[in-house]
C-alpha cells in the first residue's frame, strides 16, 4: 500500500467535493439505486481450507535467477499445464 506526501494529503483534504444527485446523474427509476438497485445474496459462507503442504526446496547447479526461473517453470509445466498454456496465451 502506498501512501500519498503530506503535501498532496492537505490538499486532498482541501478539494472540494463534487455531490451527486440522480437528476445529475440521470437516473430515473430509483429503484436502480442504492440498496434496492444493488440486492446481494449470499448463496454460501466457508473457511478456507489451509495448506499444510510443507515448502519444496528448489536446489539448482548454480544460485543464479536464471536458472531458478527456468527450473521453477519447469517444474509448472508438469504441474499445472493449462496455467502455463494460459499465461503463454495472454503474453502473445
Amino acid at each position: 500500500m502506498r501512501f500519498a506526501t503530506m503535501k498532496n494529503m492537505f490538499r486532498a483534504a482541501r478539494y472540494p467535493l463534487k455531490r451527486w444527485s440522480k437528476e445529475d446523474a440521470g437516473i430515473e427509476d430509483v429503484n436502480k439505486i442504492g440498496l434496492k438497485g444493488s440486492p446481494t445474496l449470499v448463496s454460501k459462507v466457508f473457511a478456507l481450507k489451509v495448506n499444510t503442504t510443507p515448502a519444496e526446496m528448489i536446489e539448482t547447479e548454480s544460485g543464479e535467477v536464471r536458472d531458478i526461473i527456468i527450473t521453477m517453470l519447469g517444474k509448472m509445466k508438469t504441474q499445472h499445464p493449462k496455467l502455463v498454456e494460459s499465461i503463454a496465451r495472454s503474453t502473445v
